[in-house]
């Protein structure tokens, strides 16, 4: 993900969100819940979370901060979920996370926003929240096989952005549609992003997931770059690629998933233009990517639903191992600037009840700089030990 999108700018728009929404909310919901009876069941509140620890041994790879043996909490969240009203809903979630260990840790807002729903059928969101592109993206880092989303899921994700969202949910197909600012201090970008995806299901245990999306980003002053790490938390980011004054990005992806019983595989690509501000002397570019992934759990099967997976099914409750491999290819070469780099990672996961996920995994790195001759090889060991509530 383009490094400069990581600070996003949102502590100065927070104080104008905050009272746009809630006197919006006041102004939509105030009548109906001076009208309601003391006994109603509405507002209801609920709170949830998770904390992860992770450990990282790596070998032939460039550290962050030269620390080749690192320990770190890679990321809390606490959520404040509330029922209103029987269609309105809200969302507030702190998060505490550590994106570049060179910056102090800190605690920020990552959501807040209020949802609409009109039966099962279809909703309207507005406030801060990330905007929906891409199968793996649209699954919570909580729930995810591997430590990591893969290169192709960050270099197509967007920022948690100030917008409104649309989406209409049926039986066999979702379609969402969002139009954000991610603006900050040093540029202002718009974004309108789209996702569709359909499921041909040919049993309880047997489903088969297909998926497009697209983002627009117009940028009306600014520059874009790629600075990726290589799945890896702590290493340094060696996959970067040219920077622009950008007009305008597009990003194509798209997403399939195949589900037999406790098996899942899935896969992503993308193809992404960038149009160049300065187009007479400079020419437009392309980057593409793609990962496979499989995956299979004991004693429980992932849970399925309005286009993404969710949580484990294990109604037993009783524990489980899940093994997974997965596969990545990012290129953003060109015009002789930049890197082409490939990734292997195998992991094996535990889950005890629901509370608790321990996590091992190997992963091998290649990445090179064809325009240079370049080449680099490295790996590491990773742990984690994720608690929720």
């Amino acid at each position: 993900m383009n490094d400069q999108m990581k600070d996003d700018g949102r502590s100065s728009k927070w104080p104008v969100m905050s009272s746009a929404l809630s006197g919006l909310l006041y102004l939509l919901m105030g009548p109906s819940l001076a009208m309601a009876d003391v006994n109603d069941r509405y507002p209801s509140f609920s709170l949830s979370g998770y904390i992860m620890f992770d450990y990282h041994h790596l070998n032939g790879i460039e550290p962050e901060d030269d620390q080749p043996e690192v320990g770190e909490i890679r990321r809390a969240r606490f959520n404040i979920n509330s029922i209103l009203h029987s269609r309105w809903s809200l969302k507030i979630q702190a998060h505490y996370n550590t994106p570049n260990r060179n910056e102090a840790h800190h605690l920020e807002w990552k959501d807040i926003y209020i949802k609409y729903r009109s039966g099962d059928d279809y909703f309207i969101q507005f406030g801060q929240f990330d905007p929906p592109i891409g199968l793996e993206n649209d699954i919570s880092s909580q729930q995810l096989p591997t430590l990591e989303r893969s290169m192709t899921s960050e270099v197509i994700s967007l920022p948690s952005s100030l917008g409104a969202m649309i989406g209409y949910y049926r039986k066999r197909w979702t379609l969402t549609s969002g139009y954000f600012d991610a603006s900050d201090e040093d540029k202002s970008v718009y974004d309108f992003v789209t996702r569709a995806t359909t499921n041909i299901k040919f049993n309880s245990n047997h489903r088969l997931h297909l998926g497009a999306n697209t983002a627009q980003r117009d940028w009306k002053s600014g520059t874009y770059d790629i600075r990726e790490r290589p799945e890896i938390n702590t290493a340094n980011n060696p996959i970067i690629s040219p920077v622009f004054d950008v007009k305008k990005v597009q990003t194509y992806s798209t997403e399939w998933a195949w589900q037999w019983e406790n098996v899942t595989a899935q896969g992503e690509w993308f193809i992404q233009n960038i149009t160049n501000m300065h187009q007479q002397s400079q020419s437009d570019v392309q980057y593409d990517g793609y990962y496979v992934q499989l995956s299979g759990l004991t004693h429980a099967k992932r849970r399925y639903k309005n286009g993404r997976f969710t949580k484990l099914n294990n109604k037993q409750g009783k524990s489980a191992f899940e093994g997974v491999v997965r596969y990545s290819e990012l290129d953003v070469f060109d015009r002789d600037i930049g890197t082409v780099a490939e990734v292997f990672t195998t992991g094996l996961n535990y889950y005890y009840a629901q509370g608790l996920k321990a996590m091992l995994s190997y992963t091998h790195i290649e990445w090179r700089r064809p325009a240079t001759g370049v080449i680099r090889k490295g790996n590491t060991w990773s742990g984690r030990i994720q608690f929720s509530f």
